[in-house]
C-alpha cells in the first residue's frame, strides 16, 4: 500500500484522498433494512439461506464488528445453550458467539485478546433476535446432535433437572462448516439492493 501511495499515485496522477463520504447506519436504518428484506422479498430475489445469513450478519455487524471478522463464520464459533431463567425458572435460549478479530500486525503476539466471545439472549422483537436466527439456521441444517423438529422443541425437550444450563451440541462433522455462508460481495449486493428497494438512492458505506 505504501508503494501505491508514494510511487503509483504520483506516476498516474491518482488521488490519495477518499473520494466518498462514509455515512454511519443508524438504528432506524438497520431496522428499515431488516424489515424491507422480508416485506419486499419479491423485489430482493436471493437464495433463502442467503436471506437468513444476510439478516443475521447485519445484526452481528450492528454490534460493531468489522465485516471481515464474521464472514464465513463456522459452527464451532457458535454455541446454543438452554438456561434456566433465574426469575421465572422457565427455559431460555442463549447464543454464545466467538469472533476472531482481523487486521492483526504480522509481528504481534497473539495472547487471546483478539478473540471476542459475547452472549445474546432471546428478545421479544423477533426481527432483532439474533438467537432466533441462529436457531432457525441450525434447525434448517439439521446441525444438532439431538434431533429437533421445531424451534419450540428446543425449549421443551431438554430436561434441565437439577442443572441450570445445557449446551445443545452440534453433530459430528458440523464444527468446520459455515453457519452463515455469505461472501462479502454478496453481502454488499444485498445491502445495496435492500437499501434501494427501501426507497433510498444514496448508498450507506
Amino acid at each position: 500500500s505504501q508503494w501505491i501511495q508514494s510511487t503509483l499515485a504520483q506516476k498516474f496522477n491518482l488521488s490519495c484522498k477518499q473520494t466518498f463520504e462514509k455515512t454511519e447506519a443508524t438504528t432506524d436504518d438497520v431496522l428499515l433494512i431488516l424489515s424491507t428484506l422480508w416485506e419486499r422479498a419479491v423485489d430482493i430475489p436471493c437464495d433463502p439461506r442467503h436471506r437468513v445469513a444476510f439478516h443475521t450478519l447485519v445484526l452481528i455487524g450492528s454490534i460493531g464488528f468489522r465485516p471481515g471478522t464474521y464472514e464465513n463464520m463456522l459452527y464451532r464459533q457458535v454455541k446454543l445453550l438452554v438456561v434456566r431463567d433465574p426469575n421465572t425458572k422457565e427455559p431460555r435460549l442463549i447464543a454464545q458467539i466467538t469472533i476472531n478479530q482481523n487486521k492483526l500486525s504480522a509481528n504481534k503476539i497473539d495472547k487471546g485478546a483478539d478473540v471476542v466471545t459475547f452472549s445474546a439472549t432471546m428478545v421479544p422483537c423477533q426481527i432483532v433476535c439474533l438467537v432466533t436466527f441462529v436457531a432457525i439456521q441450525a434447525l434448517q441444517d439439521d446441525a444438532f446432535e439431538t434431533e429437533f423438529s421445531s424451534f419450540d422443541e428446543l425449549l421443551q425437550r431438554p430436561n434441565l433437572e437439577d442443572v441450570d444450563c445445557i449446551e445443545l451440541r452440534w453433530k459430528d462433522g458440523m464444527q468446520e462448516k459455515p453457519i452463515f455462508p455469505l461472501k462479502y460481495y454478496k453481502f454488499l449486493e444485498l445491502w445495496n439492493r435492500t437499501w434501494l428497494v427501501a426507497g433510498n438512492r444514496n448508498t450507506l458505506r
